[in-house]
């Protein structure tokens, strides 16, 4: 008897084919080979879970704090694109099944959405972190710039009698000052350990 999990074995390069088409949106399910055998990778971890599943007559989920294994798939790309992706492969899966005549008991139609939603999150998280790191590089490389020019402008302060014109300076170190609070709420400091990261001096 033909159970899903044999399907994704039957039908993985079908699959990995709508994987793509849906993704890249482009219609030619084109991935280069890295993303390919990423892809291969996944419907094996679902089929294993799926096997699972079928012999123990109960749902194999996704384990949690895994995201940046099970998203690899969807490494690079834009969370909605690997939404996308995820998405059609989980129709497919059942579309096959309807069309083979092969039953689908709950405890595997729990997994599959289990592994499934646990690839979309785990796109989410990649996207996250992969925003974070770059808002933080910015950061740094902006602090180093708006650190000299408030020492600048202090070293003016007290070399220079600016008179009438003093609001101007007052004007221009509290936007100063402004910038610098504006880097540090788009870069709060992280937990290390209990610590906390010190952000980047100027």
């Amino acid at each position: 008897m033909l159970h899903v999990h044999d399907l994704l074995d039957e039908y993985e390069h079908r699959l990995v084919a709508r994987w793509a088409s849906a993704a890249l949106h482009d219609g030619t399910g084109a991935l280069d080979a890295r993303a390919h055998e990423r892809v291969a990778s996944f419907l094996e971890e679902l089929r294993s879970a799926l096997s699972t599943a079928v012999s123990e007559e109960a749902p194999s989920l996704a384990p949690p704090g895994e995201e940046e294994h099970i998203a690899s798939p969807a490494a690079g790309l834009d969370v909605l694109v690997a939404t996308r992706g995820f998405g059609a492969l989980h129709c497919l899966i059942l579309e096959l099944a309807a069309q083979r005549g092969v039953p689908v008991s709950p405890a595997e139609q729990l997994t599959l959405a289990s592994h499934v939603n646990r690839a979309i999150a785990g796109a989410a998280e990649l996207h996250l972190r992969q925003h974070d790191q770059d808002a933080r590089r910015a950061a740094h490389q902006l602090r180093n710039p708006l650190g000299s020019a408030m020492m600048a402008l202090t070293l003016l302060r007290s070399r220079v009698e600016f008179g009438t014109d003093a609001r101007l300076v007052d004007t221009l170190e509290r936007n100063l000052a402004r910038i610098q609070g504006l880097i540090d709420e788009a870069t709060p400091a992280r937990k290390h350990g209990g610590s906390v990261e010190a952000p980047h001096a100027g």
